[in-house]
């Protein structure tokens, strides 16, 4: 078993996914468990600096990082998907 060090840094010209703003963006990042940074208030070029590490349990695994803009409507499971990349195993 092997660890993965995973830096979240920021993001530059993220689309306004709000209706009446920017985005409330964070990144979630899908690795054997839900890990997501925080969330950035009305700003399209956000900056997390954020560290992560995570345990490789095959080198098949898979590494899903996706942008999503945090929307407070009351509805669960209402978030804005704004971009998506997997890293798969053999890139790890």
């Amino acid at each position: 078993m092997a660890a993965i060090f995973v830096h979240v840094k920021r993001a530059v010209n993220l689309r306004s996914a709000d209706f009446m703003g920017k985005s409330d963006p964070y990144v979630r990042f899908d690795f054997a468990t839900d890990l997501t940074t925080s969330v950035i208030d009305n700003n399209n070029n956000p900056q997390w600096d954020e560290c992560f590490t995570l345990r490789l349990e095959s080198p098949r695994d898979s590494l899903v990082f996706e942008v999503y803009d945090k929307d407070d409507y009351g509805i669960i499971g209402a978030q804005t998907l704004i971009g998506r990349v997997v890293l798969h195993g053999t890139m790890l």
